[in-house]
Formats: C-alpha cells, structure tokens, sequence
C-alpha cells in the first residue's frame, strides 16, 4: 500500500498527463533503481504485496527514493522537449506529526518518535520546503528540496 499510495498513484497521474513520451515499463525501470532496495537487496517490485517480509519505514524510503528519480527524470525530459513545466521534488523533513504512530512495528514507532521528537519540525514550518517548490519561480528544478 505504502508503495502504491507513495509512488505508483502520483506516478500514473503524472505520467497520464504529461507530454513527455511513452514510459515504458517505466515502474519496473525506477523501481529496480539501485537505490531502492527495500528489503535485504530486494526491491518494492520483487514484492509488492510484502509477503514475505515488510518494513514500513524501508517501504517508505524505497517509495521516497522512487518519487526522486521520477522528478528528476520528469525534468530532464521536460528540459529536452524545451517545455516551461518544471519537475520539482520537495520534502518535509522530520516533522513532529502523528504520522509516527502508523509505522508497522513497535521498534519503528519508537524510533520514529524519538526522531521526531529530538529532530522533528512543527508540521508548519514542515511545510515550507512544499509551499516554496509550489509558488517559487526561482526554486531549483531536478533537484531535492528539503528544510535546508
């Protein structure tokens, strides 16, 4: 679920609407990026229905990561075929949110907390990067946006 409300849903919209060219097996293509390993050196895509292990927080990284190398790939695309639609990737942070309190296991809530508490931003000022990627004519394309 993590895997398909974090990447494949935005993915399908955005790719169904933009006029960058064909993706094809585009979801197999980010999803095997070496970066998304999830799960002992498998990938969301090697198991995406987690039957044989899950980790929420490694699902939500690997689901994380795949959002990055499509808006950079977006952008690159976009570059190319001289459109004036930029690709921009814009994240929160730690934020001090109850989204802790979902992580799948007991260990991961603990840590998760214990993040958001000694580093973990107001859900306002977690915002920020997300406003500043949506009304910044001058925010960096093809790159991460993050609270720095």
């Amino acid at each position: 679920m993590t895997w398909a409300t974090d990447f494949l849903g935005p993915f399908a919209l955005t790719a169904g609407y933009s006029d960058v060219g064909r993706w094809p097996r585009a979801a197999d293509r980010y999803g095997r990026f070496e970066l998304l390993q999830a799960n002992e050196g498998h990938t969301a895509l090697d198991d995406p229905r987690a039957e044989k292990s899950y980790s929420g927080a490694k699902a939500y990284i690997a689901a994380k990561t795949a959002d990055l190398v499509f808006a950079v790939e977006l952008e690159r695309r976009l570059r190319a075929q001289g459109s004036s639609v930029r690709s921009l990737a814009a994240h929160p942070g730690v934020a001090n949110t109850p989204m802790q309190q979902s992580a799948s296991s007991m260990p991961e809530r603990i840590l998760a907390k214990v993040l958001s508490i000694a580093l973990g931003r107001t859900p306002q000022a977690g915002a920020l990067p997300m406003l500043y990627a949506a009304v910044a004519g001058d925010a960096p394309a093809g790159r991460f946006l993050g609270p720095r």
